[in-house]
């Protein structure tokens, strides 16, 4: 049934509504929103929260979505009719509360931070809302339902008559002493008179409710007309219910009394008072009525010593002693009443009488264990007594849930003579505890991703330190009777102030709010909202909050109960050791260590302790802070490890490394752990590397413990992983060798792979801090860097030449070589270089990877091949070619036949030896075009061939015509650095930047007309062959680069020192410069420009000096 009618509303303005509010959502009651999806609505309780968003209304839904526990959000809908919808202050903020009653849970998609189910109301609501403007509303569609069926009731109902106005009930008058005996006849008069006000008030009250009766009504628990009635009785109304007049109907039975109207005698009957006012009484009665005067004397003769239910253990300790002093206080009492002749002095006793019999039986009632005399003032203080669930619905005017009684028949209330079996307080303490503030666990239950509060007995003192982010910690361990068994809590709490940390004692009660949890323990990070009290036991005072700071916690009273149970629990459990001769000092447990853990077993983001096997180190010189990479193991694999390609890794265990991250205090330990040591590490954080592999972090230098495996004794994860490290070798040796790697050709090899191989030794270029080795294997590679034609051999040509470079040990091995020499390398891995993108080896390492062998040795197959391979190069090329140079002979006779033929046909009859010359000259020049011509012409890109002489070159010094450049940014890099900063990685060893050729020749023909030509290009035939990575690390090619370009330039070039350098231009004469030149040269249109003269760019392809 969707909602179609208008509810009531209430307002502010209602003197009721603080009344009709409190009764409506108790604190008490409150449910966990957050568990209903999974637990389901019983339709007792509450839920409440904040308006999340703006609300939507459409089509008779009101929907919205509100923020509860834990930072989740619920989806709200409500189905009613417009009109009172608008009633409701629905706006962002808005704090809520609405009870379960009518809900209904519908799924919905799933969404982060979002509960699995859909909380809709359709049959009634019950809802309070406060806006962040202070409009308040409270609504309650079910008081409108309810109305309409008790209206047809012909008295009023029970709730309305319990739940009337506070101001249309009578206040309870205070009990008077009872008059003489002789007065009696007015006293009962003066009864009979209250007790007609009384009814007439309790009547009034019922005829004419105030809202707060309609709004409590509750439909499903309807009272019926004889209930209503009972309910209308004085009696029955806790607010006013009279004192019980006193005993003096037995003594005079027949007294005479004057009624209302004070027409006649009338006389009380014993009928007339309701007999089970002690099952009936209400929560806050302390005094129940006494039963009728007729039946007084009935009930002393049955008052005799409390019967003791069979079945029930027998009381011992303090609640036996209790119970034996309070039967002795009451024989005394009732013989001293005995004794006394006169009626009317027993009769003024007797209340004093009935109330002390029925504080001893709530006494009987409290549990012995509650009692704690250190603490309270009052320890006999009575505790308030319980009443059944019926007369709790009829009290407060809500339907308690039904309980399961089907295998058991309903116990009666409680009595004086019948006693309840007392709690345990220490059970109670290992279960969950509710309070207005979200729930207290017990410690045992603080898992992973927990939010919420937690309570427990401090065993430790406080450690404040000052992490590496400059917050400040604190770290405390927490006990309670779920963990005693194990090491206790450990909580951290994180703060940016210093003077934010709660201070208390062992044994002191630590109340901690908005906790989150994690797999070591408790934390309290500095950007969460959590809050601290310290409940000293010794004063049982609650710690006053320290200035300048907003985290200290007001405990309310559920709070400071369980805090005073833990006080206790502790207390007690402390003098049990002292009592039985036990140290108490064990009864605080040790500090909490990490959990030992492999790295395979570790979650990222989790702190642990492990023992590993250094493999490597490196310093990361080109990290904005100081860190040190440390290479590491256990011998066991992580899903989510990075592979390792580093040449001091083996095949086989790239899959089990571990990178480490050595900061602050361990950064300046990493150098001293060297490759084949075993370390304990503790407090080691696993987290996730940029590029999405896991990494270890490591701070504290002083939890980095070094092992010997000589001394195994109290080591036993050093003996395992000892194990482990055996089983990985004989694994990795069974499937063709841990250690090693393939022997391959060079023509086989992969890049970026290692290998091993068996090379000649051709040429050895030794540096400053490295050295250049060039091999060979007889066998061909076209993306080998180019070398140096002087390296290049008739048998050996360039496309088998491997350039290699060796660095650290191997540089010294390297440089007792000679050309010739027969090698075998291990580890050695080709990587590209050079903008072509050529590669070339690398060779680095302190291990001796390169061995000389004997080439007379007939038991090295990959030796006796590289032999066989160079035999059969040598036989190859070394066979004659018959005819070759006959046939180039008889072409270059041709040629010049048939150039002197048309040199003869075109030559003037006539010529002397002097012209004969010149024109020979201008038949010749006939192939060539000047400069001018070049520049005018319209061919782009085209081949010019012109004769001219170099005037200029650019730049001045020939060391400064190699440049660095980037070649993912084509950004020129500085000769100070060989590394790009934006591009390259400072952990890997390839990089972007690569050497270029920058050199421009200014040439000049016999006109004077001058144009700028390139050398720098790789099809230019004045540096072809010449690398420029050479020329930058090589003297050997830089010299080479200076005899190839010093008979081009001429005397515009000086050499001295090992530099050359231009000559200054003032030393420039006429006429000066190189040679000259017969220049092919060509033109070309660089990319983006416009097809014009103006910006076409030359290049030299290829050169000769003319012949004078």
């Amino acid at each position: 049934m969707t909602i179609n009618s208008l509810p009531e509303v209430l307002t502010p303005s209602n003197s009721d509504f603080e009344v009709i509010v409190t009764a409506a959502f108790p604190p008490g009651d409150r449910k966990v929103a957050c568990e209903i999806p999974q637990k389901g609505a019983d339709g007792s309780g509450w839920i409440g929260g904040k308006v999340f968003g703006r609300p939507t209304i459409a089509a008779g839904c009101c929907t919205f979505q509100m923020t509860v526990e834990r930072a989740n959000r619920a989806n709200v809908s409500i189905f009613a009719d417009p009109k009172w919808i608008n009633v409701l202050p629905l706006s962002v903020g808005t704090v809520v509360r609405i009870a379960v009653r009518g809900l209904e849970l519908e799924d919905i998609p799933k969404a982060p931070l979002t509960l699995q189910k859909r909380f809709v109301w359709r049959e009634g609501l019950v809802v309070h809302m406060k806006s962040k403007t202070g409009e308040e509303v409270f609504v309650n569609n079910f008081a409108a339902q309810s109305r309409n069926a008790v209206s047809t009731s012909p008295g009023p109902s029970v709730v309305e008559t319990l739940n009337a106005s506070p101001s249309t009930v009578p206040m309870k008058r205070k009990r008077t002493p009872p008059p003489p005996v002789q007065e009696t006849s007015a006293h009962l008069t003066t009864i009979e008179h209250s007790r007609e006000e009384l009814s007439v008030l309790s009547n009034e009250s019922a005829a004419a409710p105030g809202p707060s009766a309609r709004m409590l009504v509750d439909p499903r628990g309807a009272p019926s007309v004889d209930e209503s009635k009972q309910a209308n009785s004085d009696s029955q109304n806790p607010q006013s219910l009279p004192s019980p007049p006193p005993e003096a109907a037995k003594s005079q039975p027949n007294s005479p009394s004057v009624d209302a109207s004070g027409s006649g005698p009338a006389t009380v009957f014993a009928e007339e008072r309701p007999q089970d006012v002690a099952q009936q009484a209400p929560r806050h009665s302390h005094s129940p009525p006494r039963p009728p005067a007729g039946k007084m004397e009935k009930k002393k003769k049955r008052r005799k010593e409390p019967q003791v239910d069979p079945a029930e253990p027998p009381l011992r300790g303090r609640a036996a002693k209790k119970l034996r002093l309070n039967q002795e206080r009451r024989q005394r009492k009732h013989a001293a009443r005995n004794a006394e002749p006169d009626t009317g002095s027993r009769a003024q006793s007797a209340d004093f009488d009935d109330d002390d019999e029925l504080w001893a039986a709530a006494e009987q009632d409290i549990p012995d264990e509650l009692f704690n005399e250190e603490v309270w003032d009052q320890p006999e203080a009575p505790e308030v007594r319980t009443i059944d669930a019926t007369q709790a619905a009829t009290t407060t005017g809500v339907e308690r849930p039904p309980q399961n009684d089907e295998s058991e028949p309903e116990q009666p209330a409680l009595s004086r003579n019948v006693k309840k079996e007392p709690e345990d307080p220490v059970a109670s303490l290992r279960t969950a505890c509710s309070t207005q503030f979200g729930k207290y666990i017990p410690l045992i239950e603080v898992q992973d991703r927990y939010r919420g509060n937690i309570m427990g007995v401090v065993t430790s003192l406080p450690e404040e330190k000052t992490t590496a982010k400059g917050e400040y910690m604190a770290s405390f361990s927490l006990s309670d009777p779920s963990n005693l068994a194990s090491n206790g809590l450990s909580v951290t709490l994180f703060n940016k102030a210093e003077k934010a940390f709660p201070d208390p004692e062992p044994g002191d009660i630590l109340l901690l709010r908005n906790m989150m949890g994690d797999s070591y323990g408790a934390v309290g990070a500095s950007f969460k909202p959590w809050q601290w009290a310290v409940f000293h036991v010794k004063t049982g005072k609650v710690s006053t909050a320290p200035a300048n700071t907003l985290r200290h916690l007001k405990a309310d009273t559920v709070e400071l109960q369980r805090s005073l149970r833990l006080g206790d629990w502790w207390r007690d459990l402390a003098s049990s050791a002292m009592s039985y001769g036990v140290d108490p000092a064990p009864l605080i447990p040790a500090k909490r260590v990490r959990e030992h853990k492999l790295i395979s077993q570790v979650e990222p983001g989790e702190y642990f302790d492990c023992t590993v096997e250094v493999l490597h180190g490196v310093q990361n010189n080109n990290s904005v802070y100081d860190v040190y990479m440390l290479f590491v193991t256990d011998y066991t694999h992580h899903q989510s490890m990075p592979p390792t390609h580093g040449s001091w890794c083996p095949p086989k265990l790239t899959e089990v490394v571990l990178p480490v991250e050595l900061w602050e205090t361990a950064n300046a330990r990493g150098p001293t752990m060297k490759p084949g040591e075993f370390y304990t590490i503790r407090n080691i954080k696993l987290k996730w590397s940029g590029s999405g592999y896991v990494e270890g972090k490591m701070v504290e230098g002083p939890k980095i413990t070094k092992l010997d495996e000589d001394q195994l004794e109290g080591e036993p994860h050093l003996v395992e992983l000892l194990k482990r490290k055996k089983e990985w070798e004989a694994r990795a040796n069974r499937d063709g060798g841990g250690h090693e790697w393939p022997h391959q050709l060079m023509e086989e090899a992969e890049k970026d792979h290692h290998f091993n191989c068996t090379v000649e030794v051709v040429h050895v270029s030794p540096k400053d801090d490295f050295l250049y080795l060039y091999v060979t294997d007889y066998t061909s590679r076209p993306d080998l860097v180019t070398v140096s034609p002087s390296i290049v051999t008739p048998t050996v040509s360039a496309d088998r030449i491997v350039r290699i470079s060796l660095y650290d040990s191997q540089v010294e091995t390297a440089r007792n070589l000679e050309v010739g020499d027969v090698i075998s390398i291990r580890k050695l891995r080709l990587h590209q270089t050079g903008g072509e993108g050529r590669i070339c080896g690398r060779l680095g390492g302190d291990e001796r990877l390169i061995m000389k062998l004997n080439p007379n040795s007939t038991k090295n197959t990959e030796l006796r091949a590289l032999l066989k391979r160079k035999e059969a190069l040598h036989a190859t090329q070394s066979k004659p070619k018959p005819n070759k140079k006959v046939k180039e002979a008889r072409a270059a006779r041709q040629a010049k036949a048939t150039d002197g033929t048309e040199r003869q046909q075109a030559s003037p009859p006539e010529l002397s030896t002097k012209a004969k010359g010149k024109d020979k000259a201008v038949a010749n020049s006939k192939q060539y075009i000047s400069l001018a011509d070049v520049k005018a012409s319209d061919t782009c890109p085209g081949v010019f061939r012109v004769q001219a002489r170099v005037v200029d070159f650019f730049p001045d010094d020939l060391r400064d015509c190699v440049v660095l450049r980037c070649t993912s940014c084509n950004e020129t890099i500085p000769k100070t650095r060989r590394m790009c900063t934006k591009c390259d990685d400072a952990m890997e060893d390839d990089s972007f930047v690569r050497a270029f050729y920058q050199l421009c020749f200014r040439i000049a023909d016999e006109d004077g007309t001058t144009l700028d030509v390139s050398v720098s290009d790789q099809r230019c035939s004045v540096l072809k062959d010449l690398e420029p990575e050479d020329v930058y690390e090589d003297e050997d090619a830089f010299d080479m680069l200076v005899a190839r370009v010093r008979p081009l330039l001429g005397d515009l070039l000086e050499v001295s020192d090992g530099e050359a350098r231009r000559r200054p231009v003032s030393h420039d004469e006429e006429g000066s410069g190189g040679p000259l030149l017969d220049l092919t040269v060509g033109s070309w249109l660089p990319e983006g420009e416009s097809d014009t003269a103006e910006p076409r760019a030359y290049i030299i392809l290829n050169h000769s000096v003319c012949a004078m």
